[in-house]
């Protein structure tokens, strides 16, 4: 009877409601609260989400721009830098092409008056007579003609009339067609930097003395054929190179010497064909 009783009361005792565990690890009480919850928390998150979304989406416009506007720049100054640094003067030589550029002011005005001086130089005719040569120097009666056939003659020269000074007969080697001669009179001393080509590439501001010693110095005289000579003119090694390419290694090399001891400039294309010329040396 007592045990009926006692098991009667804990039925009447209502069971309470066991809420179901959300997301975040919380216990709600009812579990239409629990809904409630979870939809407003739902909605929290996506609109947290949106609002993530759309602040990366702003940043990725951004670093679009950033980039478009870094790009647009290196495009706009690719035509105008190089590689390589600043010289002291504010400018720097491109080696593909050998010209010099100014990134300076202080740079555009130095290189304007050096160019405008040396465009007065070369725009100066150029006047063979004021090259003295076939000089006398020693006083000997040998004039750098007869001196040059003397040097380069395979066997001794004889003279006009036993006198000694003007050379007649001898045996040479062409070094530009290979030929050899024996008489003086079908040979020429050639300019290997001809006196023209020299006043163009830095020689017109000379004074008649420093011409002289130029149009005189043996270093840049060579015993060759009339015809050879006549047909190299005053033409640079980008329009003319020696007929006998076996020479044409020797030439390249004493053209750049002489180039070089009387800083005469050198141009691209000339440059070019020195290298042409200098690869047969190997």
């Amino acid at each position: 009877m007592v045990r009926s009783s006692i098991a009667g009361a804990f039925s009447a005792i209502p069971k309470p409601r066991i809420a179901r565990p959300l997301c975040c690890g919380m216990l709600f009480p009812t579990t239409r609260w629990n809904a409630q919850y979870r939809y407003r928390l739902t909605q929290k998150i996506a609109n947290s989400a949106k609002g993530r979304n759309r602040e990366i989406y702003s940043m990725i416009l951004t670093m679009k721009k950033i980039l478009l506007t870094i790009l647009l720049l290196t495009t706009s100054n690719s035509t105008t830098a190089h590689r390589g640094g600043l010289d002291s003067n504010g400018g720097h030589t491109n080696k593909s092409t050998g010209e010099y550029h100014c990134h300076r002011d202080s740079c555009n005005e130095r290189n304007g008056a050096k160019k405008r001086n040396q465009q007065q130089q070369t725009n100066s005719s150029y006047n063979r007579k004021s090259w003295p040569h076939w000089v006398d120097e020693d006083k000997d009666c040998q004039n750098t003609r007869a001196e040059i056939l003397i040097r380069d003659s395979l066997i001794p020269v004889k003279y006009k009339r036993n006198k000694g000074c003007n050379v007649t007969w001898g045996k040479w080697n062409g070094p530009y067609n290979g030929q050899q001669y024996t008489k003086a009179s079908n040979l020429d001393i050639d300019h290997i930097v001809p006196l023209k080509h020299a006043h163009t590439t830095g020689a017109a501001g000379w004074g008649r003395s420093q011409k002289r010693s130029f149009a005189n110095d043996p270093e840049n005289l060579l015993t060759t054929s009339a015809s050879a000579n006549r047909e190299k003119g005053a033409k640079g090694p980008a329009r003319w190179k020696p007929p006998l390419k076996t020479y044409w290694c020797t030439y390249a090399k004493k053209w750049r010497h002489v180039k070089s001891k009387y800083r005469l400039t050198i141009s691209v294309t000339e440059e070019r064909s020195l290298t042409v010329m200098e690869r047969t040396c190997y």
